[in-house]
């Protein structure tokens, strides 16, 4: 989309395509369309280049070198496969996360989150000072994974959530294993929910038999 514009009967939208008319247009953007750096993106030396994803295009923006990826939702992971297969070492720091397979027992995973009410809830169902979940480490609805196991045997470099800089140091909290195990808690409780629920509405026969995801390998601390 390159413009947006009121017209007397509703909006006109112009894309690099096509032009269209509509009576009522949704701006999709997500909850994060506007970039975030840490308190320590500041105190990164100004001669290392910083960008943000709405900025990235491919790994033809950056210069030689290793990259350091922050965050490991999906835009982080999928930055992180990519910026790997153009052949460029990298890092990637991981926060709290939700790791869930793009399919399992061969329908996407949203499908099954829907039927076993998983998408259902609401900011009032959640639990006290907790507005939103964490976050998801998906692709879209094809192509190879990317959640951190896959990452790791790729040969991405796993560190915990990066605390602090001081010009081309940087230092990484000390929480991978349990950010990592509580995610898999976290993954093996809503697996389970859908097997119990293909079990109690007889669909065994009717999918893909069951399978575990392989688990994240213990990486090694940072400090």
């Amino acid at each position: 989309v390159e413009s947006l514009r009121r017209t007397a009967t509703g909006f006109e939208v112009l894309t690099n395509a096509n032009g269209w008319r509509a009576a009522a247009v949704v701006i999709a953007t997500g909850w994060c369309d506007q970039p975030a750096r840490g308190p320590a993106a500041s105190a990164i030396d100004p001669r290392i280049a910083q960008i943000d994803p709405a900025d990235y295009r491919n790994p033809e923006q950056l210069a030689p070198g290793g990259v350091l990826v922050v965050g490991a939702s999906a835009t982080g992971v999928q930055l992180a496969d990519e910026l790997h297969r153009a052949g460029k070492p990298v890092v990637l720091a991981v926060g709290r996360h939700t790791r869930l397979p793009r399919h399992y027992r061969g329908m996407d995973i949203f499908w099954w989150l829907d039927r076993i009410g998983g998408l259902d809830r609401s900011v009032d169902s959640m639990p006290a000072g907790r507005t939103h979940e964490p976050s998801l480490q998906l692709i879209g609805r094809s192509g190879p994974e990317v959640d951190l196991a896959v990452l790791a045997a790729r040969g991405i470099r796993l560190t915990g959530r990066l605390t602090a800089a001081d010009g081309y140091r940087v230092r990484f909290a000390d929480d991978l294993p349990a950010t990592t195990a509580a995610a898999q808690n976290r993954l093996h409780r809503v697996l389970a929910r859908i097997d119990a629920h293909i079990h109690e509405c007889g669909l065994d026969r009717e999918v893909a038999p069951r399978h575990d995801l392989t688990p994240v390998p213990r990486c090694e601390r940072h400090g």
